[in-house]
């Protein structure tokens, strides 16, 4: 019992001291590790609509609402585990594909767009940039082996990292 004490005593007294030092930003910061996001863009469309700098002669309406629809298709493939499997094979054993998957947000930019944003998360933003960038091309090859019309082209690779909270 007097050793129970006696420990207390030195746990308050050392709380207190790191209060007063501000190590307690040190232990928070150890604790919650600071993440970074970073994010590259894809565009995909049906094939009638062009991209990377091709032309046509027409391009309707209903290609265009094809190419939108076509998007919603694309984020439900790219947010399956399998592109996570490859990735995580191409990066090597630092990764697990479920560790990676839980870190990825691909979404559509917005309900008119073509646009598909991919983010990644990582503690370090180096990582962060490389493995979104990394992403990014993988899709543009995994996206035609389940779609062969569908064209995928990187609109801009992620370059900066963004800390997050």
């Amino acid at each position: 019992m007097k050793y129970f004490l006696k420990s207390l005593i030195v746990l308050c007294l050392i709380a207190i001291l790191c209060g007063t030092t501000g190590c307690s930003k040190d232990v928070e910061k150890a604790i919650k590790q600071e993440k970074y996001s970073a994010t590259a863009s894809i565009i995909t469309t049906n094939g009638a609509v062009t991209i990377s700098g091709e032309t046509t002669d027409k391009i309707s309406g209903s290609d265009i609402s094809a190419s939108l629809y076509l998007s919603y298709t694309v984020v439900d493939i790219l947010n399956t585990p399998d592109i996570y499997m490859e990735l995580a094979d191409e990066l090597g054993e630092e990764y697990d594909y479920q560790s990676l998957q839980n870190s990825f947000v691909v979404a559509r930019r917005s309900e008119d767009t073509l646009f598909v944003d991919i983010t990644y998360s990582n503690s370090d933003p180096k990582k962060a940039i490389d493995i979104a960038n990394k992403f990014a091309e993988f899709a543009c090859d995994y996206i035609p082996e389940f779609i062969p019309s569908a064209r995928v082209s990187i609109v801009s690779k992620a370059t900066k990292a963004q800390k997050q909270g």
